[in-house]
């Protein structure tokens, strides 16, 4: 493979990362809207509750392919499991991915046929979908996700 077809595909890679995580906190945020809970530091409870694992699979059971039936949670160890963060906000789609905090649950696996042949495999770390995390992240980000959810009802 030359570097300029291999520099394409490390690009289309990352993208469709980057847009996969962009839809799925814009299809949450819509989620919120639709359940009447605000944005606002006084409803991070109520965003956990709605984003958690059994409430989502319950309102919104073809959201996600691991909601139907007979299907598993994709981290079936944590209690209390939360959806929001699906798509890790310390995971980088820089080729290598890697993780930004470095965590010790994760690994890279070889794969010859990805650009730059090996991927950070995070599987086994719980950090983005626990309720403590998510906490957080909301109290860190919220007027960033308020500014994204408002863009998404001027253009709709």
């Amino acid at each position: 493979m030359n570097s300029d077809t291999l520099d394409q595909l490390k690009r289309e890679y990352q993208q469709s990362l980057e847009i996969w995580s962009q839809k799925h906190i814009q299809t949450i945020l819509q989620e919120l809207k639709q359940a009447d809970i605000q944005l606002t530091p006084e409803n991070i409870e109520k965003i956990i509750q709605q984003t958690n694992y059994s409430t989502r699979s319950q309102n919104h059971p073809t959201a996600c392919p691991v909601y139907l039936p007979n299907s598993k949670p994709c981290h079936e160890d944590i209690k209390q499991l939360n959806c929001f963060l699906c798509a890790c906000p310390n995971y980088t789609s820089q080729l290598p991915c890697a993780c930004k905090i470095d965590s010790t649950n994760g690994t890279y696996y070889q794969n010859p046929n990805i650009p730059g042949g090996e991927v950070w495999d995070c599987n086994r770390c719980i950090t983005p979908h626990t309720q403590e995390f998510l906490r957080t992240y909301l109290e860190n980000n919220m007027e960033q996700l308020k500014k994204l959810s408002d863009s998404q009802s001027i253009t709709k």
